[in-house]
């Protein structure tokens, strides 16, 4: 489903860097919280210029949706297709989710992960997008996630997702997200 996107972005400036929006900064201060290294605008691929690059391989899209956007989906998987892209895309949206009703191992999730599921080096291979579960990681003891559905291995730190490593509530990923928005806010100059 398309999304018309005629929300005026504002500029912010979040540490020493210029955004390009307010969401923007907000997720940089989200990441900076959670310990995650990450790069802004770190290249152009054909058609398409990720916001982040986190970690070595993940690259990241933040629009100002609420649930998951298959046009954009496409745009980023044919980006990274075309550029042989080896790693994973990364969707957020206005904020973490929240809600917790996804079956047996609900979870809130910071966006939508896209994995890799087609043969190696097949140029039908697809990415597979599903929530990108929030948890926390063993051996850091800071935040995480991992693909909901197939690859449980948690992406900024070394390890593997277990069903001890999410929590029963959200309220930890939401005082996270509340702490980077109060980092960014408006102020009046």
């Amino acid at each position: 489903m398309a999304v018309a996107y005629d929300i005026k972005a504002h500029p912010t400036v979040y540490g020493s860097r210029q955004f390009r929006s307010r969401l923007e900064a907000k997720w940089a201060s989200f990441f900076d919280l959670c310990g995650w290294q990450f790069e802004y605008e770190p290249y152009d691929l054909p058609g398409w210029s990720p916001d982040f690059l986190l970690g070595r391989d993940v690259l990241v899209e933040v629009k100002p949706i609420s649930a998951f956007d298959e046009d954009v989906a496409r745009k980023m998987t044919g980006a990274a297709r075309a550029a042989k892209w080896d790693g994973e895309l990364l969707l957020l949206g206005v904020s973490p989710l929240f809600e917790m009703d996804y079956g047996p191992f609900d979870s809130p999730a910071i966006g939508w992960l896209g994995q890799k599921t087609g043969p190696e080096g097949d140029l039908a291979e697809t990415w597979s997008f599903d929530r990108a579960s929030a948890c926390i990681s063993r051996g850091e003891g800071l935040p995480d996630f991992a693909h909901a559905m197939f690859s449980y291995r948690m992406r900024m730190f070394d390890g593997y997702w277990k069903q001890n490593d999410w929590h029963d509530d959200s309220r930890w990923l939401k005082s996270i997200w509340d702490r980077a928005a109060n980092r960014v806010q408006w102020q009046k100059k």
